[in-house]
């Protein structure tokens, strides 16, 4: 399904989605060979593309903690997509996943999020609804006491909100929506962000360098790499090592120095 999705947005395929279509492609060649169908595997020769490394753009953490005092004053009918960016910082969830969070995904007195859906949109489709990314990316979150608290905020803003337009409200029962009470446009949150980031002069990185910038901040406060996937909801650790390889070894770097040093004042 997601390479489906990927595919209808008419995106560029990444070096990695590319070599997993060469492989199942050629294994079917190689049955056919196999059964004397056709005389070579056409795949045998393909060049595959490299992985290239890119140095990921993001916020430093005092701009994130600049960005949420900005959010955190935000008012009225902006409320929505601040809290959007707000949770987008404090969870590293896709934008999909946070367009398709419903209130019911939501226990305010545990402080639990799950993740059960996403929202997309594609040129041929338009918005709609499917299962996360992969089968990891269904998973629960325990959030803190300050993000419950904006989550309360935002359901009070948008209770009262919602008694002011009467008939004209939907109840979708989605957390993030547009003004009438339907889904939120998917390309609203990053219009909104950026132009938060121009306003006051911070970065402009694009949205989904908060979920990067969210690993970051797991990987330098020392989780492991099996729990970082879990939160990312990524496929496998591999995956999550692959990506974060380099925060991974800044982490560990860090560590062995701690370790020496404190040897060392130990023997002084």
């Amino acid at each position: 399904a997601a390479s489906e999705r990927e595919d209808q947005a008419g995106t560029a395929l990444s070096a990695k989605t590319i070599k997993n279509y060469v492989s199942l492609i050629s294994s079917v060649f190689e049955y056919a060979v196999k059964m004397q169908l056709v005389p070579k595997n056409p795949c045998a020769g393909a060049t595959l593309p490299r992985n290239e490394k890119h140095e990921r753009e993001m916020l430093s953490l005092t701009d994130a903690q600049k960005l949420l005092g900005l959010l955190s004053a935000e008012t009225g009918e902006r409320t929505p997509l601040a809290l959007f960016i707000s949770l987008a910082i404090y969870t590293g969830l896709r934008r999909g996943e946070l367009l398709g969070l419903e209130w019911r995904d939501i226990n305010i007195t545990l402080g639990l999020l799950s993740v059960k859906r996403a929202a997309y949109y594609t040129k041929e489709r338009g918005a709609f609804t499917d299962t996360p990314k992969t089968k990891n990316s269904l998973r629960t979150l325990k959030l803190s006491d300050c993000v419950m608290a904006q989550l309360t905020r935002l359901r009070e803003w948008q209770l009262n909100y919602a008694a002011s337009l009467g008939d004209k409200w939907t109840d979708s029962g989605r957390v993030f929506t547009n003004w009438c009470g339907n889904a939120m446009y998917s390309n609203a949150p990053e219009r909104y962000f950026k132009r938060l980031c121009r306003a006051y002069g911070l970065p402009v990185v694009s949205l989904h360098s908060l979920r990067h910038f969210n690993a970051s901040l797991l990987i330098s406060a020392g989780l492991d790499v099996k729990t970082v996937q879990a939160s990312l909801g990524h496929s496998s650790a591999s995956t999550t090592l692959d990506i974060y390889a380099h925060e991974f070894a800044t982490a560990q770097a860090l560590a062995s120095a701690a370790v020496a040093n404190a040897l060392e004042r130990t023997i002084a």
